[in-house]
């Protein structure tokens, strides 16, 4: 399942797989930047915030669910149970925060983007077709989704927009690096993603593009495992996960790239 690092503030909040069986316990952490990965700071959490997260019953029923990292009580996503689907991964929040982007499937079935509305009404489905969607994120403006399509006969691989109402879907970079996991810029202006490297199918870097998919700057070295990059709210940073230090961990640097520091000292999936 793809766990992205969200970067609040001051404060970074990241997920861990605490078992490997199917009914899989999700712990949600919420971390200062400046501190060990041992210390738990709930308290850097404004109250009023919510964490999305997905939740699978068993292979055919999954929901969104939410958590309040303040006080650790959690909440469904309206009343709706995402029947027949028994997957459901990467929830984001609109940037008005009435809605939520997931990908979801039925079991046995392909990828979908969908948006659940906060109100409970009925999950509104993005795209329809036979294609692997995945890793959606909102623009800053609500209007259109980034998302990634995975490579498979019929599909061209790699990072693309799509409306809101399913209109306007384009692809912004080469299906031939498969890149993937698109994060939005809080300006707009610009989408980080990862990006595969050459010669080595466990390698992959942290890249930045023009919204429009011209202009391809790679921020971090390309012979680590590096991706899953989020912006923080002004825009300044960027937050990711990589082995660059030997081991797992999240990083952030500046947004232009440059030198970064290691803020979890283990861990894989932020």
């Amino acid at each position: 399942l793809p766990y992205t690092p969200v970067i609040e503030g001051r404060a970074v909040t990241a997920m861990r797989l605490r078992s490997a069986h199917v009914s899989a316990v999700m712990a949600v952490w919420v971390c200062a930047m400046s501190v060990p990965l041992t210390t738990i700071c709930a308290q850097d959490s404004v109250p009023s915030t919510y964490i999305a997260f997905a939740e699978s019953r068993d292979t055919r029923r999954a929901t969104v669910s939410l958590v309040n990292p303040a006080t650790g009580a959690t909440s469904s996503v309206g009343s709706q149970e995402l029947k027949p689907f028994g997957f459901l991964a990467a929830p984001t929040w609109s940037p008005d925060g009435t809605a939520i982007a997931v990908t979801a499937s039925p079991p046995r079935g392909h990828y979908d983007l969908f948006i659940l509305p906060r109100n409970g009404a009925d999950a509104i489905q993005v795209t329809h077709d036979a294609l692997e969607e995945l890793h959606p994120a909102w623009s800053p403006d609500g209007q259109r989704l980034a998302f990634s399509i995975l490579p498979r006969e019929g599909a061209e691989a790699g990072v693309y927009t799509i409306g809101v109402d399913g209109t306007n879907l384009t692809l912004l970079t080469d299906p031939s690096v498969e890149a993937q996991d698109p994060s939005w810029s809080p300006d707009g202006s610009k989408i980080a993603f990862t990006l595969p490297t050459a010669g080595d199918r466990f390698s992959s870097a942290v890249a930045v593009m023009d919204s429009d998919g011209s202009n391809v700057v790679v921020l971090t070295p390309t012979h680590h495992s590096t991706g899953a990059a989020a912006w923080s709210p002004d825009g300044s940073h960027i937050a990711y996960m990589s082995d660059q230090g030997g081991r797992g961990g999240i990083y952030v640097m500046g947004s232009d790239g440059g030198a970064a520091r290691q803020i979890t000292g283990s861990g894989w999936w932020p």
